[in-house]
């Protein structure tokens, strides 16, 4: 697995033709940021406060890239170059069936490379040598002692 995470985007079709820029993958900035969004008041040891305007769009705005949505036929801006406020305000402009789709085709995305992260460890796992064995040579004690190949 690699140390850093690569900013790769990933385009998801929702209805009507629209799409869906996403990061592939958060990485531990973007992740804390959610996390902060999501419960601002946190307290270690306590319960979490949460910020239940940013529950519901924390995920989103920490996935969405770009869209094709388009208002009268016009473009609607989205970009992470833009204000987190005018972000913020601009998804929760969004019809609430067009959010429920946007964040729905999110969740599938992140569990399908969660499961993706999630086999490549498993692989790697059964073809390790980190995990085999070997004896030591006869004579240095008795019985046999075991010892890690690494």
């Amino acid at each position: 697995m690699d140390t850093i995470v690569k900013p790769k985007i990933v385009r998801l079709s929702l209805s009507d033709g629209h799409y869906i820029d996403v990061r592939r993958r958060l990485n531990t900035g973007e992740q804390q940021d959610m996390f902060a969004a999501m419960a601002p008041y946190l307290v270690a040891g306590e319960k979490p406060q949460l910020k239940s305007q940013a529950v519901m769009t924390a995920k989103v705005l920490a996935y969405l890239l770009g869209w094709s949505l388009t208002d009268d036929g016009a473009p609607i801006p989205m970009s992470p170059d833009l204000p987190d406020g005018v972000r913020m305000a601009t998804v929760r402009s969004i019809d609430p069936d067009v959010f429920r789709e946007i964040r729905e085709a999110i969740d599938t995305h992140e569990a399908a490379v969660e499961l993706e992260i999630e086999q490549t460890k498993n692989a790697r796992a059964g073809v390790s040598d980190s995990n085999k064995t070997r004896s030591s040579p006869d004579g240095l004690g008795v019985g046999r002692s075991l010892e890690s190949v690494n």
